[in-house]
């Protein structure tokens, strides 16, 4: 009697043990679905939206005269870049502009452009693209290029062709040499202008 008891206990462990730890998944026939999952987190190393590229633009030098000159730039010597790893609100970049001077004279009453550019992703990207627009640069903030919400993920450029910014300047401003700063500003915030290029 007492053999068959111990028999039967260690047939119970080994039949316990045969058990899968986990569950078998379930038989699916034709027609049946199933799931594939993925979660994307955000890296904490990289969570911010970054401004990386911005143009200097150079109207290249011309002589003055009596009457006033419309000068379109000669070179705009780099892409205006902004990357963003994954985040979904939008951004804004602005910029503003001094009035050119030399140190000791500023031009008067100039009107200086910067036409919108072709955006394109830096690389192969499914996000909505963000818009580049035309601005009159001034002392204050314009936006210049605009990520909706959900729209301009990953890294992305506004390209310049060379002679996309004009400068016209009146007559009666004196011969120098002279520069306006121009300062980029980068907003976690889409913008919400009339027009988008």
């Amino acid at each position: 009697m007492k053999k068959s008891l111990g028999l039967a206990a260690i047939l119970g462990v080994a039949t316990l043990l045969a058990v899968p730890v986990v569950g078998q998944a379930a038989e699916v026939q034709s027609g049946d679905t199933t799931t594939a999952n993925v979660t994307l987190t955000q890296d904490p190393d990289n969570k911010v939206v970054k401004l990386t590229h911005a143009p200097n633009i150079d109207f290249g030098a011309q002589p003055i005269g009596t009457s006033s000159l419309t000068l379109h730039s000669q070179t705009i010597d780099d892409d205006l870049v902004v990357e963003n790893p994954g985040l979904g609100a939008g951004w804004t970049v602005n910029v503003s502009a001094t009035p050119f001077t030399d140190g000791s004279k500023t031009l008067a009453d100039t009107k200086f452009n910067l036409a919108a550019g072709s955006v394109t992703p830096v690389e192969s990207n499914s996000s909505a693209k963000p818009n580049s627009m035309e601005v009159t640069l001034l002392t204050s903030e314009q936006p210049i290029f605009v990520a909706d919400r959900n729209a301009g993920i990953g890294a992305w450029k506004t390209t310049y062709a060379s002679d996309q910014a004009s400068l016209n300047i009146p007559a009666g401003n004196v011969a120098g040499s002279y520069t306006s700063t121009l300062t980029w500003s980068l907003t976690n915030a889409p913008e919400a202008p009339d027009d988008y290029d």
